[in-house]
Order: C-alpha cells, then structure tokens, then sequence
C-alpha cells in the first residue's frame, strides 16, 4: 500500500514494497494552508478542483503554498484559537476541587503543547 504524506514543502510517498515503482496516487485533503494560499493564488482553485491526478499536480500546488502566507496564517489562526480556548477556561467559575484544577490545567497544556508542535 502507497503512503502519502503532504508536508508543509514536499510530497513523500513509499509504496512499501522494497521500493518498487507504483503509478503515483495522492490524496490531498485541502486544510487551512492550502485554503489560504488559494486566496493569495486564484489558480491553484483549479489544481485542487482536478484532484492531484498528477505529481505535477501536487508539485504545482507545494510550490503556491510554498510562495504563500498560507502556513504562516494557519499557524496565527491555531495561537488564536489556542488563546481563546485558554480564556475561555479561566473563565470557568472557580473550584477547590484538585480534579477539577489538575484537568483545567491539564486542557491549558495542551493548548501550548500544539503551539509548540506547529
């Protein structure tokens, strides 16, 4: 079975056979970055529209998205949301409740730690 993994600049595929050739298949699943960089690139609407058939296709794409802001948008948009969801527990009425206390703070960690990770 081919492995196809889109990362922020380049397309890795692997066929897990001993690396035998395959006809190249990709599945593109078009999120934020790639959303952004269509606003910036009217074009690559009608790259994504064909469907990746073709490694040119997922070359021309990573080169846009590559060219755009679109990566560094998406990251802005994760901090935004991230601070919103830390707000938004603080704002829970207080309690003494060790439970309670340790999984706010547990559901603040993990704000930052997909932060970090992007």
């Amino acid at each position: 079975m081919t492995q196809c993994e889109v990362g922020e600049c380049d397309v890795r595929c692997n066929n897990g056979e001993g690396g035998e050739k395959e006809e190249w298949k990709t599945r593109v699943i078009v999120t934020a970055p790639l959303l952004f960089a269509i606003e910036e690139f009217p074009q690559l609407h009608e790259v994504v529209q064909r469907g990746f058939d073709h490694p040119a296709d997922a070359n021309l794409a990573l080169d846009y998205l590559g060219r755009s802001q679109g990566i560094q948008r998406t990251k802005e948009l994760a901090l935004k949301h991230a601070n919103l969801a830390a707000e938004a527990i603080a704002k829970l009425p207080d309690n003494d409740d060790e439970d309670v206390i340790r999984s706010r703070r547990a559901l603040v960690d993990l704000t930052e730690i997909v932060i970090k990770r992007i």
